[in-house]
């Protein structure tokens, strides 16, 4: 058994992979909007090449991390192969301007794919040399999370503008260069191999179970991302919070995972699958509030710089309660699935993760101009649904299999989402009626006059 001092070195190597990792693509997207312009086009290109890297270094380096000897100083190499990408990306991303039109594109994947591959096997090799212990797992993968959500926040708010983009990644560098170091030098002793224990499912069920959990989660992440750059203005810092929302909420769900395996057992991953289905549309419904939420919080928060930081602050809190089920419903899924699979390794439920979000960006980017906000999220809640039903048939529980079918009445039966009055742009003006959120909408849609307010203001 690792000891305490063991089991905190892991999580901050977890933490430490998450934030280097979430914070390079941050700025990988920002440096490569400069050369292929900042359309949805772009960003889809640096999602595709970060999550299909993260898959396939899963599926490929991970598992050889996971039956190497010294899966720690595995780890620790590999985070100093991912350092010395990071800081070569840095040249590497002002060089992309200079290369001819046609290959420009290509160059732009490779650099951000080359080393999320690496970076998806160190996961793997941390959850081998803690024993592969389910507890520690899930600890693993939200301390995973939470890295990569404060990740994705500081290269927003703190790198990028005071270091700018060049440097940012080289600071990224050192702190992946730091933790491969510390991972090598305490990785020298091989780790102790635990006897096999029998997976709880059918071989492939768990990881089946999480590529359809972050299918759906992804592809409703983008549309959370639309429905916040609408309600709260579209700007990087909107889009790094949104993230980070929803990534936090899926390491609280992680956390969750534990004490749900073991009241539930099998029925674990089933019930995950079907309360995703369910929260989906529920936290898109609640996303019709977002933009009275922002314009209240601007209204508590003072002008200037502290002001803007708050503000933002404010707002990341509240879209993560907003999501909070949804995203804990798809967190709780990845360490479920690794309870299920048995000793056939993390590698392979986590490249089906990194699977199914490259999947679910993909199948927003075609749903959205099709079916829109609210048909992109009841498809992702159809197909949970019909995933934790499958997940019950696996097992034999054909009454558990019946009740996730009947999820699907909810995203079936509910309310269309109020897209009318996100784009409104209210947080920006002072002096609306925030009294009640029908007092809000009444000055919204029955053409208010803002201008006698002495606190009328664009911001």
């Amino acid at each position: 058994m690792l000891d305490r001092a063991d089991r905190t070195f892991l999580l901050r190597q977890a933490a430490a992979s998450g934030f280097t990792g979430l914070a390079a693509q941050a700025i990988w997207a920002r440096a490569a909007a400069l050369v292929l312009g900042g359309g949805a086009q772009t960003q889809a290109l640096v999602l595709g090449a970060y999550l299909s890297g993260l898959a396939l270094g899963a599926a490929t380096l991970g598992r050889r991390a996971e039956a190497a000897a010294r899966p720690l100083e595995a780890a620790g190499k590999l985070q100093l192969a991912v350092a010395a990408l990071i800081a070569l990306s840095a040249p590497a991303s002002w060089a992309l301007g200079l290369l001819p039109e046609s290959i420009r594109v290509l160059a732009a994947f490779l650099l951000v794919f080359a080393p999320a591959i690496i970076q998806g096997a160190v996961l793997p090799a941390l959850s081998a040399h803690a024993h592969r212990s389910e507890r520690l797992f899930q600890w693993l993968y939200a301390a995973n999370a939470v890295g990569a959500a404060l990740g994705a926040v500081s290269a927003s708010f703190l790198f990028v503008p005071s270091l700018g983009l060049d440097g940012a990644l080289i600071g990224i560098a050192f702190v992946c260069a730091a933790a491969g170091l510390d991972a090598f030098r305490r990785g020298a002793l091989p780790t102790r191999r635990e006897a096999e224990r029998a997976p709880l499912l059918e071989p492939g069920t768990g990881a089946a179970a999480v590529f359809a959990a972050a299918l759906a989660a992804m592809t409703a992440e983008l549309v959370w991302m639309r429905i916040t750059a609408l309600s709260g203005g579209s700007s990087e810092h909107t889009f790094a919070g949104a993230a980070a929302a929803v990534i936090l909420g899926g390491a609280l769900g992680a956390l969750a995972a534990g004490p749900l395996s073991r009241r539930l057992g099998r029925d674990a991953l089933t019930v995950a699958l079907a309360s995703q289905a369910v929260a989906l549309p529920l936290c898109l419904l609640a996303c019709a509030r977002l933009p009275y939420v922002f314009a209240l919080l601007r209204t508590t928060v003072p002008d200037g710089i502290p002001g803007f930081y708050l503000f933002e602050t404010f707002k990341l809190a509240a879209i993560c309660l907003i999501l909070l089920p949804a995203t804990a419903a798809a967190g709780a899924a990845v360490p479920l699935a690794f309870t299920a699979e048995g000793e056939r390794r993390a590698s392979l439920v986590l490249a089906a993760g990194g699977a199914g979000s490259l999947a679910g960006a993909a199948a927003a980017l075609l749903l959205l101009p099709y079916a829109g906000l609210d048909g992109a999220v009841r498809a992702a809640a159809a197909v949970c649904a019909v995933a934790a039903a499958a997940c019950a048939l696996r097992i034999g529980r054909h009454r558990a299999a019946g009740f996730a079918l009947a999820c699907l009445a909810v995203p079936l039966l509910c309310p269309a989402l109020e897209r009318s009055g996100l784009a409104t742009g209210a947080f920006r003006v002072r002096g609306m009626p925030l009294s009640s959120y029908q007092a809000f909408t009444e000055a919204v849609f029955g053409g208010h006059d803002f201008s006698k307010s002495p606190y009328n203001r664009a911001l």
